[in-house]
C-alpha cells in the first residue's frame, strides 16, 4: 500500500512536469503579445496549481484517516477488559467503528479531484496542437499535407479522461441493507479503495500524452536562454521519448512516457 500510494503522488507531480513544459517554455516564447494574452486567458494553464495543490490536500486528508482508523479498534464487538482491584470486568459493546464511512468520503475526493486534474490535462494537449498558440504546425506534425502528428494522444486521453470520470462516481451515495436487517448500512469504503487504485492508470496515460506532446512542443521551439535548471534537468530525463516527428504509431512514445513518469517524480523532488 505505501508503494502504492507514493505512486499516486508520484503521478500528481508529473502533472506539473508536462503542464510546466507546455506553459512555461512553448508559450512565454510566443513573438506576439496577442498571443500570449490568448494563453494567459486560458483556465488550464491558470488553473494548474490551484487544482493540483487541492488535489495533494485530498491525498494528505487521505493518508490521515487511514492511519488514524489503522490506530484505532474497529473489531465488532469489541472486548474490553476492565482490571479491578479484586477481579476484572469484561464489557463487549456493539459499536460501528468497522463502517469506515470518513475513508469512502476521503476516497471520494481524491477520485474527484483526480478527474479535475484530468480535465485541464485534456486542455492543455488541445492547446499544444494548436498553432494559434504555439506558431508550430498543427498537431506539432513535421508539416506534411495531411499530418496527423500526435493527434491521436487527443483520442487516447479523452478515453482515459472518461475511465477516470467513471471510476469517479461516489460510493458514498449508495447503501445497501443485509442480515435480515439487522446491517442496514454501509460505507462500501472497500470498492473505494479498489477504485482509486483503478484511478492510478488512466491518470498516467493522461499525462503520458501531455508529456510526449509538451516536449515535442518543446523540442520543436527550443529551450529560451532563461530556461530555469529544473525544466532543462525535466528535459533530460525526457531524452528516451524519440525525435521523429513523421507520422508514425505513437504507442511506444507513450510507453517510454509512461515509464519516465516515475523518474521524473524522482527528479522533481530532488530540485
Amino acid at each position: 500500500m505505501p508503494d502504492r500510494a507514493r505512486s499516486s503522488r508520484d503521478v500528481a507531480a508529473v502533472i506539473d512536469v508536462g503542464s510546466n513544459s507546455g506553459r512555461v517554455v512553448v508559450f512565454e516564447r510566443d513573438v506576439s503579445g496577442h498571443l500570449r494574452s490568448l494563453a494567459g486567458s486560458r483556465a488550464s494553464l491558470r488553473l494548474v496549481d490551484d487544482v493540483d495543490r487541492f488535489g495533494e490536500l485530498s491525498e494528505s486528508s487521505m493518508a490521515r484517516v487511514t492511519e488514524a482508523l489503522a490506530d484505532h479498534p474497529s473489531e465488532n464487538p469489541l472486548v474490553v477488559v476492565r482490571p479491578g482491584q479484586a477481579d476484572s470486568t469484561t464489557d463487549i459493546p456493539h459499536h460501528g467503528a468497522f463502517h469506515l464511512a470518513p475513508l469512502a468520503t476521503a476516497l471520494d475526493t481524491v477520485r474527484s479531484t483526480l478527474v479535475q486534474s484530468g480535465q485541464l490535462v485534456l486542455r492543455r494537449l488541445a492547446l499544444l496542437i494548436d498553432p494559434a498558440y504555439t506558431t508550430l504546425q498543427p498537431f506539432l506534425s513535421d508539416g506534411t499535407p495531411g499530418s496527423s502528428g500526435v493527434m491521436p494522444l487527443e483520442y487516447v486521453a479523452a478515453s482515459a479522461l472518461a475511465d477516470l470520470r467513471t471510476l469517479a462516481v461516489p460510493v458514498a451515495t449508495g447503501t445497501v441493507t443485509i442480515s435480515r436487517g439487522a446491517e442496514d448500512d454501509a460505507s462500501f469504503a472497500p470498492t473505494a479503495a479498489r477504485l482509486a487504485l483503478q484511478a492510478a492508470e488512466p491518470l498516467r496515460v493522461l499525462v503520458a500524452c501531455e508529456l510526449v506532446a509538451a516536449v515535442r512542443a518543446v523540442r520543436q521551439r527550443g529551450l529560451p536562454d532563461d530556461a530555469s535548471a529544473r525544466l532543462r534537468d525535466v528535459l533530460e530525463a525526457c531524452a528516451p521519448l524519440p525525435d521523429e516527428i513523421a507520422d508514425r504509431d505513437l504507442s511506444a512514445d507513450l510507453d517510454t512516457a509512461g515509464d519516465l513518469l516515475d523518474d521524473l517524480a524522482d527528479t522533481l523532488d530532488a530540485t
